[in-house]
């Protein structure tokens, strides 16, 4: 791969990085105009909560709130609400993305280094790892059901930019892979393979 092959892709696998962990950082992958129903007394048994829910893997938070048949502290309610437990296998599944990327970086930058040339199959395939599990985070996160009645349509920012960078992954493993093919050398044209047994068959029958 060229000098600029080679900038373009260590450019690239940062920027990935940097995209992910934004992406882990923000607290909004979901936000939804939710109506919820909760039990309270024998009295009123149907408290019916009107909120904004904006959740992420680590924060949830809720605004625009209001209350029918009972008096709530909403956001005590929010928060009192059990994060699901495919949460810690995203987080976990994204981390091992932008470590396995962070990796495909340090090559990069090992083999200008050394003035050397890397493989790109193997580049290519390490940012393809890193990007499916970037997408199966994701992925997990989007057809999970939780508490508060989450749909695949409320997905957000946080989520939309994790997505992102595990498909853009996608797109430099296919990107090294197709550099990796056009840089094998091929055989010149009107060139035949000499066989070495049909030559020696040859020779044995001319001696005859």
């Amino acid at each position: 791969m060229s000098h600029k092959g080679e900038n373009f892709a260590a450019f690239t696998v940062l920027l990935l990085v940097a995209i992910n962990v934004a992406g882990l950082g923000i607290p909004v992958w979901y936000n939804k105009e939710h109506k919820h129903s909760v039990n309270t007394t024998v009295e009123k048994p149907n408290c019916v909560v009107h909120v904004n829910v904006r959740e992420g893997l680590w924060q949830r938070y809720c605004i625009e709130s209001r209350v029918e048949n009972c008096e709530l502290d909403v956001q005590e309610w929010c928060d009192n609400l059990d994060f699901p437990v495919y949460n810690d296998f995203v987080i976990a599944t994204e981390i091992c993305g932008d470590l396995i990327l962070l990796f495909v970086f340090g090559t990069i930058i090992r083999s200008k280094c050394r003035k050397k040339s890397f493989h790109l199959e193997m580049v290519g395939a390490e940012a393809g790892l890193g990007g499916l599990l970037m997408m199966v985070g994701v992925l997990v996160y989007a057809a999970a059901d939780s508490e508060i009645g989450y749909q695949a349509t409320d997905l957000h920012i946080g989520w939309a930019l994790c997505l992102s960078a595990g498909g853009i992954a996608f797109l430099l493993c296919i990107f090294c892979i197709c550099r990796h093919v056009k840089s094998i050398p091929t055989m010149p044209e009107g060139y035949f393979p000499i066989d070495d047994e049909d030559d020696e068959d040859e020779l044995m029958l001319m001696d005859v």
